[in-house]
């Protein structure tokens, strides 16, 4: 199963923690749960994925989908947790997606580097 929360850091960010499996099972509730949770349009979205312990293909294929803002999501995507859970990490890096997402340890570390774009 996969469990997903939302909250609003600040006005402009959009946070949604998940814990569990992001697989073809579960990406359709994720992309749905985006969808809803983001109808606003925050400035940013950003996705922890510190409790994500399996990773699937259909699970990229959301967070690419949130990557382009496709399909009613909305957001500039920040990813969170990447450098602390090795299973997702080698996910994303095996499949090269690693290298086009803004990937942040922390929440206070993704809203500290968009904190740095705004101010320059």
């Amino acid at each position: 199963p996969l469990t997903m929360t939302a909250t609003r850091p600040r006005p402009d960010a959009c946070l949604v923690r998940l814990a569990g499996e992001l697989d073809l099972d579960t990406a359709p509730m994720l992309a749905a749960y985006l969808r809803t949770h983001t109808v606003a349009k925050p400035t940013y979205l950003l996705l922890d994925l510190c409790e994500v312990n399996f990773l699937a293909a259909a699970g990229l294929t959301v967070i690419v989908t949130a990557q382009r803002e496709d399909q009613s999501i909305h957001g500039d995507l920040r990813v969170i947790g990447v450098p602390s859970n090795r299973a997702v990490a080698r996910v994303l890096r095996l499949t090269g997606i690693d290298t086009f997402l803004r990937i942040h340890a922390t929440v206070a570390d993704a809203l500290n580097a968009i904190d740095q774009i705004t101010q320059n």
